[in-house]
Protein backbone atom coordinates (compact mmCIF):
# COMPACT_ATOMS: atom_id res chain seq x y z
CA UNK A 1 0.00 0.00 0.00
CA UNK A 2 0.79 3.80 -0.88
CA UNK A 3 0.98 5.69 2.25
CA UNK A 4 3.00 9.73 2.58
CA UNK A 5 1.74 10.54 6.40
CA UNK A 6 4.36 11.56 8.82
CA UNK A 7 3.90 14.03 11.69
CA UNK A 8 5.87 16.34 12.88
CA UNK A 9 6.41 16.54 17.16
CA UNK A 10 8.26 18.97 19.46
CA UNK A 11 11.45 18.06 20.38
CA UNK A 12 10.59 20.09 24.21
CA UNK A 13 7.87 20.33 26.64
CA UNK A 14 6.18 24.01 26.34
CA UNK A 15 3.84 26.01 25.22
CA UNK A 16 2.42 26.49 21.57
CA UNK A 17 3.33 30.32 20.68
CA UNK A 18 2.36 30.21 16.83
CA UNK A 19 1.89 27.78 14.49
CA UNK A 20 2.79 28.91 11.15
CA UNK A 21 1.21 26.94 8.20
CA UNK A 22 -2.48 26.25 7.92
CA UNK A 23 -3.92 22.80 7.02
CA UNK A 24 -3.51 22.81 2.83
CA UNK A 25 -0.19 24.74 2.55
CA UNK A 26 3.06 24.16 0.94
CA UNK A 27 5.99 24.01 3.23
CA UNK A 28 9.97 23.88 2.37
CA UNK A 29 12.58 21.91 3.73
CA UNK A 30 14.15 24.03 6.68
CA UNK A 31 11.42 26.45 6.89
CA UNK A 32 10.00 27.03 10.72
CA UNK A 33 6.46 25.80 11.08
CA UNK A 34 5.94 25.73 14.83
CA UNK A 35 6.81 27.93 17.81
CA UNK A 36 6.91 27.41 21.35
CA UNK A 37 7.02 30.05 23.92
CA UNK A 38 10.86 30.73 24.85
CA UNK A 39 11.31 34.08 26.62
CA UNK A 40 12.55 32.34 29.84
CA UNK A 41 15.49 30.79 27.04
CA UNK A 42 15.91 34.09 26.05
CA UNK A 43 16.82 36.03 28.71
CA UNK A 44 19.10 32.80 29.99
CA UNK A 45 20.76 32.78 26.52
CA UNK A 46 21.39 37.15 26.90
CA UNK A 47 22.08 36.49 30.65
CA UNK A 48 24.67 33.50 29.01
CA UNK A 49 26.13 35.87 26.82
CA UNK A 50 27.34 38.73 29.15
CA UNK A 51 28.90 36.75 31.12
CA UNK A 52 30.69 35.43 28.61
CA UNK A 53 31.69 39.00 26.71
CA UNK A 54 32.41 40.62 30.40
CA UNK A 55 36.54 40.17 30.62
CA UNK A 56 36.72 42.96 33.36
CA UNK A 57 37.63 40.37 36.02
CA UNK A 58 40.20 38.94 33.63
CA UNK A 59 41.71 42.56 33.02
CA UNK A 60 41.45 43.38 36.65
CA UNK A 61 43.72 40.13 37.88
CA UNK A 62 46.01 40.91 34.83
CA UNK A 63 46.26 44.57 36.14
CA UNK A 64 46.96 43.21 39.39
CA UNK A 65 49.17 40.89 39.15
CA UNK A 66 51.56 43.10 37.54
CA UNK A 67 51.66 45.09 40.20
CA UNK A 68 52.31 42.68 42.65
CA UNK A 69 55.37 41.51 40.40
CA UNK A 70 56.83 44.72 40.41
CA UNK A 71 56.44 45.21 44.01
CA UNK A 72 57.97 41.61 44.40
CA UNK A 73 60.73 42.73 42.12
CA UNK A 74 61.62 45.54 43.69
CA UNK A 75 62.05 44.11 47.09
CA UNK A 76 64.12 41.51 45.63
CA UNK A 77 66.04 44.12 44.17
CA UNK A 78 66.58 46.04 47.29
CA UNK A 79 67.15 43.30 49.36
CA UNK A 80 70.31 42.91 46.95
CA UNK A 81 71.60 46.21 47.30
CA UNK A 82 70.66 46.42 51.11
CA UNK A 83 70.57 42.61 52.67
CA UNK A 84 68.14 42.42 55.36
CA UNK A 85 65.47 45.90 53.78
CA UNK A 86 62.80 43.77 53.56
CA UNK A 87 61.93 40.10 55.80
CA UNK A 88 61.55 37.14 54.15
CA UNK A 89 58.13 36.69 55.32
CA UNK A 90 57.32 39.96 53.50
CA UNK A 91 59.03 38.85 50.26
CA UNK A 92 57.12 35.85 50.58
CA UNK A 93 53.57 38.02 51.01
CA UNK A 94 54.91 40.03 47.68
CA UNK A 95 55.23 37.05 45.76
CA UNK A 96 52.11 35.26 47.01
CA UNK A 97 49.98 38.96 46.52
CA UNK A 98 51.89 37.94 42.40
CA UNK A 99 50.89 34.12 42.29
CA UNK A 100 47.08 35.59 43.55
CA UNK A 101 46.95 37.06 40.64
CA UNK A 102 47.74 34.87 38.17
CA UNK A 103 45.30 32.73 39.71
CA UNK A 104 42.89 35.41 39.80
CA UNK A 105 43.33 35.66 36.10
CA UNK A 106 43.08 32.01 35.30
CA UNK A 107 40.06 31.43 37.19
CA UNK A 108 38.18 34.74 35.69
CA UNK A 109 38.91 33.17 32.18
CA UNK A 110 37.95 29.23 33.57
CA UNK A 111 34.71 31.38 34.21
CA UNK A 112 34.36 33.39 31.20
CA UNK A 113 34.83 29.86 29.37
CA UNK A 114 31.86 28.35 31.54
CA UNK A 115 29.75 31.41 30.62
CA UNK A 116 30.24 30.23 27.00
CA UNK A 117 28.97 26.95 27.25
CA UNK A 118 26.10 28.14 28.88
CA UNK A 119 25.78 30.40 26.30
CA UNK A 120 25.73 27.56 23.55
CA UNK A 121 24.02 25.34 25.57
CA UNK A 122 20.93 28.04 26.10
CA UNK A 123 21.27 28.86 21.99
CA UNK A 124 20.99 25.20 22.07
CA UNK A 125 17.37 25.07 23.94
CA UNK A 126 15.81 28.05 21.83
CA UNK A 127 16.31 26.64 19.04
CA UNK A 128 14.25 23.16 20.23
CA UNK A 129 11.62 25.68 20.31
CA UNK A 130 11.29 26.42 16.66
CA UNK A 131 10.36 23.22 14.54
CA UNK A 132 11.36 23.22 11.39
CA UNK A 133 9.77 21.19 8.49
CA UNK A 134 12.19 18.01 7.51
CA UNK A 135 11.24 18.16 3.67
CA UNK A 136 9.02 20.14 1.02
CA UNK A 137 5.38 18.90 1.64
CA UNK A 138 2.04 19.70 2.26
CA UNK A 139 0.55 20.46 5.56
CA UNK A 140 -2.52 17.93 5.78
CA UNK A 141 -3.84 18.07 9.73
CA UNK A 142 -3.12 20.88 12.61
CA UNK A 143 -3.22 18.60 15.36
CA UNK A 144 -2.19 21.41 18.02
CA UNK A 145 -2.94 25.17 18.14
CA UNK A 146 -1.65 28.36 19.75
CA UNK A 147 -1.49 28.49 23.58
CA UNK A 148 -1.77 24.32 23.89
CA UNK A 149 0.56 23.28 25.96
CA UNK A 150 2.86 19.97 24.54
CA UNK A 151 5.24 17.91 26.20
CA UNK A 152 7.90 16.39 24.47
CA UNK A 153 7.05 13.68 21.45
CA UNK A 154 3.38 15.19 20.75
CA UNK A 155 2.82 15.25 17.52
CA UNK A 156 1.57 19.05 16.95
CA UNK A 157 1.01 18.98 12.67
CA UNK A 158 0.64 16.14 10.17
CA UNK A 159 2.88 16.70 7.49
CA UNK A 160 2.87 14.52 3.89
CA UNK A 161 5.09 14.04 0.93
CA UNK A 162 4.36 12.24 -2.16
CA UNK A 163 7.87 13.28 -3.79
CA UNK A 164 8.76 10.14 -2.17
CA UNK A 165 6.23 7.46 -1.28
CA UNK A 166 6.61 4.28 0.91
CA UNK A 167 5.08 0.98 -0.48
CA UNK A 168 4.48 -1.63 1.67
CA UNK A 169 4.35 -5.52 1.08
CA UNK A 170 4.78 -8.93 2.31
CA UNK A 171 8.47 -10.72 1.35
CA UNK A 172 7.90 -14.62 0.69
CA UNK A 173 9.97 -16.37 3.26
CA UNK A 174 11.97 -18.18 0.76
CA UNK A 175 13.39 -14.72 -0.08
CA UNK A 176 13.96 -13.19 3.38
CA UNK A 177 17.33 -14.16 3.72
CA UNK A 178 18.82 -12.84 0.14
CA UNK A 179 17.10 -9.61 0.29
CA UNK A 180 18.91 -6.59 1.66
CA UNK A 181 18.08 -3.12 2.65
CA UNK A 182 19.50 -0.83 -0.12
CA UNK A 183 18.22 -3.64 -3.01
CA UNK A 184 16.99 -1.30 -5.73
CA UNK A 185 13.12 -1.89 -6.20
CA UNK A 186 11.02 -2.14 -9.31
CA UNK A 187 7.21 -0.65 -8.40
CA UNK A 188 4.35 -0.85 -11.13
CA UNK A 189 0.45 0.46 -9.99
CA UNK A 190 -1.95 -2.96 -10.18
CA UNK A 191 -5.68 -2.47 -10.93
CA UNK A 192 -7.27 -5.75 -10.69
CA UNK A 193 -9.35 -6.72 -13.42
CA UNK A 194 -8.61 -3.71 -15.15
CA UNK A 195 -6.03 -2.30 -17.81
CA UNK A 196 -4.39 0.99 -17.52
CA UNK A 197 -1.89 2.92 -19.30
CA UNK A 198 -0.53 3.98 -16.10
CA UNK A 199 -0.29 0.24 -15.44
CA UNK A 200 3.00 -0.07 -17.78
CA UNK A 201 5.20 2.63 -16.02
CA UNK A 202 8.02 1.82 -13.97
CA UNK A 203 8.62 3.45 -10.53
CA UNK A 204 12.05 2.81 -9.42
CA UNK A 205 13.50 2.48 -5.28
CA UNK A 206 15.16 0.90 -2.72
CA UNK A 207 14.54 -1.28 0.14
CA UNK A 208 14.29 0.56 3.49
CA UNK A 209 13.80 -2.16 6.14
CA UNK A 210 12.80 -5.82 5.97
CA UNK A 211 10.98 -7.35 9.07
CA UNK A 212 12.88 -10.12 11.00
CA UNK A 213 9.43 -11.65 12.38
CA UNK A 214 7.41 -13.81 9.66
CA UNK A 215 3.70 -13.33 9.68
CA UNK A 216 1.34 -16.29 10.83
CA UNK A 217 -0.99 -14.84 8.59
CA UNK A 218 0.53 -14.24 5.17
CA UNK A 219 3.67 -16.17 5.75
CA UNK A 220 5.41 -13.63 4.70
CA UNK A 221 8.15 -11.02 6.09
CA UNK A 222 7.08 -7.32 5.82
CA UNK A 223 8.98 -5.31 3.68
CA UNK A 224 9.22 -1.70 2.80
CA UNK A 225 10.58 0.52 0.46
CA UNK A 226 11.03 4.55 -0.84
CA UNK A 227 10.32 5.09 -3.71
CA UNK A 228 10.90 7.83 -6.47
CA UNK A 229 7.52 9.89 -7.38
CA UNK A 230 8.35 12.85 -8.90
CA UNK A 231 5.03 13.66 -10.94
CA UNK A 232 3.30 12.62 -8.12
CA UNK A 233 1.39 9.40 -10.01
CA UNK A 234 1.83 7.07 -6.98
CA UNK A 235 -1.08 7.80 -4.90
CA UNK A 236 -1.61 6.83 -1.21
CA UNK A 237 -3.63 3.63 -0.79
CA UNK A 238 -3.39 2.23 -4.17
CA UNK A 239 -1.65 -1.04 -4.43
CA UNK A 240 1.31 -2.01 -6.50
CA UNK A 241 3.63 -4.50 -8.00
CA UNK A 242 7.03 -4.27 -5.99
CA UNK A 243 9.61 -6.02 -7.75
CA UNK A 244 12.92 -6.57 -5.17
CA UNK A 245 16.51 -6.95 -7.32
CA UNK A 246 19.38 -8.79 -5.92
CA UNK A 247 22.22 -10.11 -7.26
CA UNK A 248 21.18 -12.91 -9.99
CA UNK A 249 18.06 -13.17 -8.17
CA UNK A 250 14.16 -11.42 -7.90
CA UNK A 251 12.13 -11.48 -5.79
CA UNK A 252 8.33 -9.95 -5.70
CA UNK A 253 6.48 -8.77 -2.74
CA UNK A 254 3.54 -11.45 -2.59
CA UNK A 255 0.59 -10.23 -3.60
CA UNK A 256 -1.43 -11.35 0.25
CA UNK A 257 -3.18 -8.96 2.49
CA UNK A 258 -2.15 -6.49 2.72
CA UNK A 259 -0.65 -6.65 -0.90
CA UNK A 260 1.81 -4.18 -1.63
CA UNK A 261 0.62 -0.84 -1.58
CA UNK A 262 1.75 2.78 -1.47
CA UNK A 263 2.14 4.87 1.55
CA UNK A 264 3.13 8.49 1.35
CA UNK A 265 6.70 9.32 2.69
CA UNK A 266 5.94 11.86 5.73
CA UNK A 267 5.70 12.02 9.44
CA UNK A 268 3.86 14.35 12.53
CA UNK A 269 5.87 17.02 14.09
Amino acid sequence: MIRSRKSKWSDRPGLIAQVEPDEGDEVAKGQEIVFLKDETLVALLNIAKQKAENDVNERFAEKSAAVAKAEWDKMLETNRKVAGAFTATDVDKAKLNYEKGILQGEQAAHERLVAKLEMEKAAAELKTCRIEAPFDGIVRKVLKHKGESVAQGTPILELISTRTVRVEGYLPVEDLWSIQRGDPVQVQLDFPDRDLEIEKEIFHGKVFSVDKTVSPVTHGARIWAEVQNPEEKLVEGLYAKMTIKHGRRAGTAKKVAPAAGIKQAGGTR
